[in-house]
């Protein structure tokens, strides 16, 4: 344990009461901590054992040796407690460089970087943190709420002699996770044999717009999850009687296998009143919590527990933005102008709205909702007024072809004003994911690579850079004419190939093993390409002739030898080089699909967003309100809207305003 083992013994009590916004007052806990070995390790968390796991404050004594180890100067006064902050960031303001840049170096100058914690909702918005700040903050104290909140857990279960839990994720597909398909398969069986009238589909999917009817699995299984969100009691007053007994079952089913959904992690951690961890021996002074806006009623209650042990507590977010209300999101905890007297940060000048976009998408907000109290806020300084269009396209199937010419044409008006880095990119958007697909059909036919850095974890929406860079070492390897591909374009090219009947026999092992980078970078020889193909004559005599006289013709027999499970992933990078050349393979997609939840707090140079919607949304309602606003927000220069025609059947779809 470090220096927290030689530490002074200290006691001190803590009283902590927490009135939720259901006028229940939980009872006053006092407990008295002692330290010495009383300390549990999980996860890089140093938590109080199980004798003790509510601390107060640190003592001055104690105060003065932590920060002695941490190097902070011993001249700084500690302020007064500040409590909860909030900090308002609308779209574009600088509302993680204002955490990254004044915030948390504040903190950290008085209590130490291991005196500090940041919570994100997201692991894209937890990385985004700790990629933006400014001093040295532990990676231990940049965390999801979802991944402090197992720790927590662990740690608890562990410190009382009890196994950890396991964490389901019901219908992951990530072949890591194989105890969460272990469980999906148990769970399966259970429903077949004991409640056959509950029908599950193929992959528990908990979006009821792609569930058929009479799916009862994911609609039930919504319903409880955004119950708990919202702490209501799941009981006969409050839902169906099907829903309670679909909710025994599942609890009996978790606690039989020790699993906790994602969801139950913060309930769990609210109920028992489990405290935020140590690191080092070190308690946390200041919490600050990202995307706030998106808390649920149970995570802000979770949240504002922890506050009486906190100096400050920093919740960063723009009520404008919570999109997430379908998962128990609730924005007016988090900031209510009408009876928050608090400290508030309001942040008033987008760096990366100009005034075009900002005046529609405000204009456009205002009219959704009527009811709206935002934060004001002005565009950029216009070095470019920025654009709002419309195009009589869809993301249906008979308009593919010109959503692949659309995105042409933005990426062309893009390289003309010179942008560069994410702001030459070009993002589609949908409201669902049967859209997107929708739109990804139109980027394959048209040749076009895509992506989605924000969720890399759906091979869907990322046809994976080893393929664009396999279809790009083969041709560019040999393309000059004066060599051969090097060891490393060779491996990277056979690498997705069968090595039976392709490759001599240990010449696959050989290839992965060679780690030497003058090696891995010397051109091969003739002779080396024979000792290492079998039909070696073929490939220095048809093959790489053809390549060099330009030909595409090659690119059939590559896909030939594919193994079977790469060859959908091959298709992609292959008709995109064959319509685009090597432009298309040897950099970056430039193109971001995905929902507009997926890209929340990204950002692309021109935004192409579709109207349409779930069959479950209003369209005139404040939530479609906010998620459209969000997607127009994400454009730093043009905003394409499109507008379905042609008599397409489009469903529930909303209605631009005017230019």
């Amino acid at each position: 344990m470090g220096d927290a083992g030689s530490m002074k013994l200290v006691s001190h009590t803590r009283v902590g009461g927490f009135e939720s916004n259901k006028t229940e007052t939980m009872s006053t806990i006092k407990r008295t901590v002692e330290w010495e070995d009383n300390m549990i390790a999980w996860d890089g968390f140093w938590v109080p054992g199980e004798d003790e796991r509510t601390p107060e404050r640190v003592t001055e004594d104690e105060e003065i040796l932590r920060r002695r180890r941490e190097g902070v100067a011993m001249d700084i006064e500690i302020p007064p407690r500040r409590g909860e902050v909030h900090l308002l960031g609308p779209p574009g303001c600088g509302k993680t460089h204002e955490l990254a840049y004044n915030e948390i170096p504040y903190a950290v100058k008085l209590f130490g970087a291991s005196g500090i914690l940041l919570i994100s909702m997201t692991v894209v918005g937890a990385e985004e943190l700790a990629n933006r700040q400014t001093v040295d903050v532990p990676e231990k104290r940049i965390r999801t709420l979802h991944s402090l909140c197992l720790g927590i857990l662990r740690s608890n279960r562990v410190g009382a002699g009890s196994k950890a839990p396991d964490v389901w994720k019901p219908g992951s597909k990530d072949p890591k996770n194989q105890k969460s398909q272990e469980l999906d398969e148990k769970w399966r069986v259970l429903v077949q044999e004991d409640h056959p009238t509950w029908v599950v589909p193929d992959g528990f999917d908990d979006d009821p717009i792609d569930g058929e009817e009479g799916e009862t699995w994911p609609l039930m299984h919504s319903s409880l999850l955004f119950m708990q969100c919202c702490m209501t009691p799941v009981s006969v007053d409050t839902t169906t009687d099907m829903t309670v007994e679909f909710h025994r079952t599942l609890t009996a089913f978790k606690l039989r296998e020790n699993a906790v959904e994602l969801g139950d992690l913060a309930e769990i951690v609210y109920r028992e009143d489990l405290p935020l961890p140590y690191l080092d021996g070190c308690k946390v002074e200041a919490l600050f919590v990202d995307e706030a806006q998106d808390l649920s009623e149970l995570e802000f209650a979770l949240v504002r527990q922890w506050l009486p042990d906190l100096h400050t507590l920093v919740l960063a977010g723009d009520p404008d933005q919570a999109i997430f209300k379908f998962r128990g999101a609730c924005p007016e905890d988090f900031h209510d102008p009408t009876t928050w007297a608090g400290e508030t940060t309001e942040l008033g000048q987008s760096y990366r709205l100009p005034p075009a976009i900002h005046a529609y998408a405000e204009r456009t907000h205002t009219a959704w909702d009527p009811k709206r109290v935002g934060v004001e806020y002005a565009p950029r300084t216009p070095s470019n007024v920025g654009s709002v269009g419309m195009e009589q396209c869809s993301m249906a199937t008979h308009h593919r072809r010109d959503l692949g010419a659309l995105v042409r044409r933005e990426i062309a008006a893009l390289d003309a004003l010179g942008c560069e880095g994410v702001h030459s990119d070009v993002m589609i958007l949908g409201s669902t994911g049967q859209i997107v697909w929708n739109a990804i059909r139109a980027l394959q036919i048209a040749g076009i690579l895509y992506h989605n850095p924000y969720r890399p974890e759906s091979p869907g929406w990322n046809p994976g850079a080893a393929a664009r860079e396999a279809v790009f070492a083969l041709v560019n390897g040999v393309a000059d004419g004066s060599r051969l591909w090097t060891w490393r374009e060779f491996a990277a090219w056979t690498a997705p190939c069968r090595a039976r009947g392709f490759l001599v026999h240990g010449k696959r092992t050989m290839l992965d093993d060679i780690t030497e980078t003058a090696v891995l970078d010397a051109a091969m020889t003739e002779a080396d390409v024979r000792a290492t193909v079998i039909d070696a004559d073929y490939l220095l005599g048809d093959v790489v002739p053809t390549l060099r006289g330009g030909s595409l013709e090659p690119l059939e027999w590559f896909l030939e030898s594919l193994l079977k499970g790469r060859r959908d992933a091959m298709a992609a990078p292959i008709k995109a080089f064959r319509v685009s050349g090597f432009a298309a393979v040897s950099t970056p997609p430039r193109v971001v699909v995905g929902t507009i939840h997926s890209v929340k707090g990204a950002t692309a140079g021109s935004v192409i967003l579709s109207p349409s919607l779930s069959a479950y949304s209003a369209p005139s309602s404040p939530d479609v309100a906010r998620t459209m606003y969000v997607a127009m927000t994400r454009a730093s220069e043009r905003l394409c809207l499109l507008r379905p025609g042609g008599g397409a059947r489009t469903g529930k779809s909303v209605e631009w305003l005017r230019l």
